[in-house]
């Protein structure tokens, strides 16, 4: 499963390879398990068949999400177990991503030895890379036959010619190619407008059929088959092996739109029409930047949005204002922790030193959150985190605003909206509404390309700010048999924990940032402190897992996430400086004289909840509704836990600190969505804090859900986002936890009468 499986190499192996396709719609949403992605309805239409071995590439995002998920029912017993391989080929640039991949192949090799193959010799590798070539060099000359002056080639036989290369053995599909260009050469010359589509995938043959009965004639597509460039048959084996056939598409969405539009007058396109499965994400930040290119090049562009409504124009004179508010608070929320006020205070003075810097000519860099922000702090940079700005927008009432400075620009509003605020702040020209002053403009940008969005919002703002932008590959746990218990492993073993070929590509790409950075900045990397940074950074969450525990252990919560999360966000964006150290030992100190005095959160505390997923910043006294009426404490969130059991990571003087920084990254994210990792991690946090129940918001991991019911602990799911919440929609979800509180108190009520 995945475009740009290397064929040719799986056939050197002796193996025959049947490609899987994604089901035609979009799964539904099955209450009983929680199952709410395409994905799950793959793995289910794909587990009707044989058992036979599954290949999966893990860096594309459904890949990655079906990989994931069978390796957890296969753990959980509710599949059987087969042989499974995650092939994981991230599509960036540079010598260390190309030796990844190589070595991802050569594991590859190995496997299909150990599945009933043979491990391919260098012989068999060319042998079968020469018969790819000749099979390309047909296509090329199929290709003339639909996109030259006189084409004779429809839409539909095009792509049925292109899809077959994944379903077809090498030599049967090149005999049928070629029988194909004699029948080609021998067709009446089609007539009518040239088109070009764009984001293609090849199960969109009822797209393509359209255009043949429209008469339209699609003269090319950016599947990515044509290169511009074929490699040689004397290049490197492993290199001409990742020149696969349906190679990816480019990371940059500026550069792939630049790309497609000189492809389409290439080959004389009149219009570019672009599809878009729903909740494509890349795509939809794509679309921008090629509907500015082919307004440039005088191309009409047209886009189509598969298995959705499309949407009509607007009536005019409509608002364009009145987009979605976001609910205003309730109430404000009771803090109990006199640190809290403390460091929103720092806070604030904080940024408003970061912004003089930057103002005065300082270099300036806006970071993801699952970015190495150390390096930075070793650089004295100054910088802002993300995320954090997202949750100061949302604060601060200004969702929807900036979601209408990103419409206004053609950018999409509903494509990982809470990472884009930092964009959106680029436009913000109101110094009167602008959150805390305004967020300078960047000359530095850093992210991991951990989502489909990543690329498309980092790009972008790069090149409306001139920012400078380091986008480092993200990594795929391939493992099948999967150890559990790293909240106990990474701290002191994480160099043998996690895989190597990962640590070895992150921690390459973290020493070429260490190296542009000097470069833009004219900053030299210290060593020594850099290694003060990786030790206060370890100190400063040492006492969170302190904190954590106190909490947990606790007859009743001394605090709940109404306290925790501010009291441990703040300081987590200043790591490494000795201010997050003593923040978090203030942290620690006023918890534990709170356990000490018998103080709580809530004095008749009946019910402790766990809130899975991000939290409702904009909100903070939702978590408290409940307090006077059911008891009901929230004593966790993915923040304390997170900072309590993922980043530690302790270093030897023998050891890297870049390494140690990769393994801290590498697993970014793993620990929250991951369904193994999370899963555990999730039921472990449940148990240590003895929860009742968990309540979760639309981004938590179905399978983590599942993996908390398995363990007994009822779940109740809100489809509520943490982003630009709707009066409506916080008022339903409300109603909704009094009801489920209602049932757990009554089920607590007979449990002990019972």
């Amino acid at each position: 499963m995945g475009a740009g499986l290397p064929q040719p190499l799986l056939e050197a192996c002796g193996l025959t390879c049947v490609a899987l396709q994604p089901p035609a719609a979009d799964g539904g949403f099955d209450s009983a398990r929680g199952l709410l992605r395409p994905a799950d309805a793959l793995v289910e239409s794909m587990l009707l068949g044989q058992p036979w071995p599954l290949l999966i590439r893990t860096d594309d995002p459904q890949g990655q999400a079906v990989f994931s998920i069978l390796r957890e029912r296969m753990r959980v017993g509710d599949l059987p177990r087969r042989a499974l391989f995650g092939l994981d080929l991230p599509g960036g640039a540079g010598p260390a991503t190309l030796l990844y991949r190589t070595r991802q192949l050569q594991h590859l090799v190995h496997w299909a030895g150990t599945i009933g193959g043979v491990p391919a010799d260098n012989e068999a590798i060319d042998h079968a890379l020469a018969a790819e070539q000749v099979r390309g060099e047909l296509l090329d000359r199929l290709n003339v036959h639909r996109s030259g002056s006189q084409p004779r080639l429809g839409a539909r036989d095009w792509l049925s010619a292109l899809v077959g290369a994944s379903i077809f053995p090498i030599e049967l599909h090149t005999r049928a190619l070629g029988l194909l260009c004699e029948h080609a050469a021998q067709a009446p010359v089609l007539s009518g407008p040239r088109v070009f589509l764009a984001g293609l995938f090849p199960e969109a043959i009822e797209v393509v059929e359209s255009l043949d009965r429209a008469g339209l004639i699609m003269v090319g597509d950016d599947l990515g088959w044509l290169a511009p460039e074929r490699p040689s048959r004397t290049s490197d084996r492993w290199v001409r092996v990742q020149c696969g056939a349906l190679r990816p598409k480019l990371i940059d969405p500026i550069q792939r739109a630049i790309q497609t539009v000189l492809q389409a007058q290439r080959v004389g396109a009149e219009r570019v029409i672009h599809l878009v499965r729903a909740g494509d994400e890349r795509e939809l930040w794509f679309r921008r930047w090629l509907q500015v290119e082919c307004q440039r090049a005088g191309l009409d562009f047209v886009a189509h949005d598969l298995l959705s409504a499309p949407a009509g124009p607007e009536p005019e004179g409509k608002d364009r204002s009145a987009s979605p508010r976001a609910a205003p608070a309730e109430g404000r929320s009771r803090k109990s922790l006199a640190v809290v006020a403390e460091f929103s205070r720092y806070q604030r003075e904080w940024f408003q030193t970061t912004r003089r810097r930057a103002a005065q000519g300082e270099p300036f860099a806006v970071i993801n959150a699952d970015a190495p922000q150390e390096l930075l702090r070793a650089f004295d940079l100054p910088f802002v985190v993300n995320q954090w700005w997202g949750s100061i927008v949302a604060a601060k009432q200004q969702s929807a605003r900036y979601l209408q400075l990103l419409s206004e620009r053609g950018y999409p509003t509903q494509a990982e909206a809470y990472s884009a605020q930092g964009l959106a702040a680029l436009f913000d020209a109101d110094a009167q509404q602008a959150p805390w002053g305004g967020l300078p403009k960047p000359s530095l940008l850093l992210a991991v390309n951990g989502t489909p969005a990543t690329a498309g919002i980092f790009s972008s703002w790069a090149a409306d700010s001139g920012a400078e932008l380091l986008l480092f590959d993200r990594t795929a746990e391939t493992r099948v048999d999967l150890p559990l218990d790293w909240w106990d492993q990474l701290p002191h073993h994480w160099d043998t924990w996690l895989q190597s070929d990962r640590l070895d590509l992150m921690q390459a790409q973290f020493a070429g940032a260490v190296e542009r950075i000097e470069a833009i900045t004219g900053r030299r990397f210290n060593e020594a402190r850099f290694r003060e940074v990786l030790d206060l950074v370890n100190r400063q969450e040492a006492f969170y897992r302190q904190t954590r525990d106190l909490i947990a252990a606790a007859d009743r919560a001394p605090v709940s996430v109404v306290d925790t999360m501010p009291a441990i966000m703040v300081p987590q964006w200043h790591r490494g400086t000795e201010w997050g150290v003593e923040a978090a030992r203030s942290l620690y100190e006023e918890v534990r004289q709170r356990v000490e005095r018998g103080q709580a959160a809530c004095a008749d505390e009946r019910i402790r909840l766990m809130w899975v997923g991000r939290g409702l910043w904009s909100h903070m006294a939702f978590y408290q509704q409940w307090e006077a009426s059911h008891g009901a404490v929230f004593v966790w969130s993915m923040y304390q836990g997170l900072a309590a059991d993922g980043y530690l990571r302790y270093v030897t003087p023998q050891q890297s600190p870049l390494r140690a920084l990769a393994s801290r990254f590498l697993t970014v994210g793993d620990e929250l969505r991951m369904p193994t990792w999370a899963g555990a991690w999730h039921v472990k946090e449940a148990r240590l804090h003895r929860v009742d129940a968990a309540i979760a918001v639309d981004d938590a991991d179905p399978l983590v859900l599942q993996a908390l019911e398995r363990d007994g602990i009822p779940v109740l799911r809100l489809n509520l986002s943490n982003f630009g919440m709707l009066d409506l929609a916080l008022a339903q979800a409300g109603t909704q936890v009094g009801q489920f509180l209602d049932r757990i108190q009554s089920a607590k009520r007979q449990s002990k009468q019972s």
